[in-house]
């Protein structure tokens, strides 16, 4: 669950985001909070994101964290805050009965989303922004392989596929 009193990082939450997006409007700028899995929920950050009150500050949705704590499909978060995100991290997320679910990994090893699904949703939202793959490696090589094998499935998803966790 969260640690500590709710209301109150809400509260933090609100007041930090509005000198974040002070200082975006300033600088041409976009920012927002990353989903983290637990706190905060989709409602908790769409009541975040409303009262920041910018068109510069929204969500930074990262797809993997949707399945963290309390597993919520990144395609609820899209449905509830998709005119909002500002960036997205992609990168695949599968369930392990012994340690939960593993996170940034190429999408190879995705097993909890459909890509194709993702993607039709932010298009759908009107997101034309970055998509950053977050995949953890050991060099730069082992990245740029893994970046470029996600690339090539993200392209050519297949919107038939389905998939679940």
């Amino acid at each position: 669950d969260t640690i500590g009193d709710e209301d109150f990082a809400i509260e933090q939450n609100v007041d930090f985001g509005k000198r974040v997006a002070e200082f975006c409007q300033k600088h041409g700028l976009k920012a927002g909070y990353e989903n983290l899995g637990g706190f905060p929920t989709v409602d908790q950050m769409a009541e975040i994101i409303d009262r920041v009150d910018s068109p510069r500050f929204g969500l930074h949705l990262d797809v993997g964290h949707c399945w963290l704590v309390n597993a919520t499909s990144p395609l609820a978060w899209i449905e509830r805050l998709g005119d909002r995100i500002v960036a997205v991290h992609m990168h695949g997320t599968y369930h392990r009965p012994d340690r939960g679910f593993e996170n940034h990994q190429s999408l190879r090893f995705e097993d909890c989303l459909d890509p194709a699904a993702v993607m039709r949703a932010l298009d759908d939202a009107g997101y034309d922004g970055p998509i950053l793959f977050e995949i953890l490696t050991k060099d730069m090589d082992a990245y740029l392989a893994a970046a470029e094998e996600s690339r090539a499935i993200l392209l050519a998803a297949d919107a038939t596929t389905t998939s679940g966790c």
